[in-house]
This record gives structure tokens, C-alpha cells and sequence, in this order.
């Protein structure tokens, strides 16, 4: 009897906790920066997005093929909070991790920049436009 009672109790927890949990990144090319040759992408499938701000997930590959994976909140009024960095090797060893808190907040999104271009991602729009 105890043996059938787990096994529910865990077929339970894990069709609880499956939706929950974010899904596999799908890495969707954005940009590249003409004189560092940065590439800029976005996790299509792990974009929240509300009427006030989205929380994105972004991979800024090196031509060294070291890269960073950034969190950011971008809201609907033309700034954004960095929420987590992590810097990994080639290989996608972690390198160092870093939350910022608020020191890393509201950062004015400024036309041209990666910002920028995550923000028109999102919204379809420029941020000067939503004041």
C-alpha cells in the first residue's frame, strides 16, 4: 500500500512541477556587432512577457566562442534592469556568475544600442515611442 501511495505521490509532484519548469533555450539570432563581431540572441522560449515589461533571457557569443548568458527586465517605459550574468568558456564551464541587485537597475534603454534592438524584439517598437 505504501509503495502504490508514493508512486501517486510522485506522478503527482511531477505533473505539478512539470509546466512550471522553464524549457530548453531556442536560441534566436538577433544581431552582430559590425566592429567586435559580438552576436547577440534571444531564448525564444523562455520570454515572459506583461503589459508593463518583459523578463528575456539573452547569449552574447564571442568570436572566441566565450559567451554570457544575461536576464534582463525590460520595461514599457524605455529602461531595464539587469537581472543575472553568468560568463562561460568555450566549453560552458562557468566562469563567473553575478547578481547584480540594485545596482544593476533601470539602466535607460538607449537608441542603437543591444538594448535597443532587444527592446524592438520584444515590443515592435522603439522605447522613445511609449512615453
Amino acid at each position: 500500500m505504501n509503495v502504490k501511495r508514493m508512486i501517486v505521490t510522485m506522478l503527482l509532484l511531477l505533473t505539478v512541477a512539470g509546466p512550471a519548469s522553464a524549457l530548453a533555450p531556442s536560441w534566436y539570432w538577433l544581431l552582430q556587432d559590425a566592429q567586435t563581431g559580438i552576436q547577440l540572441y534571444v531564448d525564444n522560449n523562455n520570454v515572459y512577457k506583461s503589459q508593463d515589461y518583459a523578463v528575456v533571457w539573452t547569449k552574447m557569443l564571442y568570436p572566441s566562442g566565450k559567451y554570457m548568458l544575461c536576464q534582463f527586465k525590460l520595461y514599457r517605459r524605455g529602461y531595464a534592469d539587469l537581472m543575472f550574468i553568468s560568463t562561460r568558456d568555450a566549453q560552458g564551464h562557468t566562469i563567473r556568475d553575478i547578481h547584480p541587485g540594485p545596482n544593476g537597475q533601470h539602466m535607460t534603454i538607449v537608441p542603437g544600442t543591444r538594448l535597443d534592438a532587444l527592446y524592438y524584439a520584444c515590443y515592435g517598437t522603439s522605447p522613445s515611442n511609449n512615453y
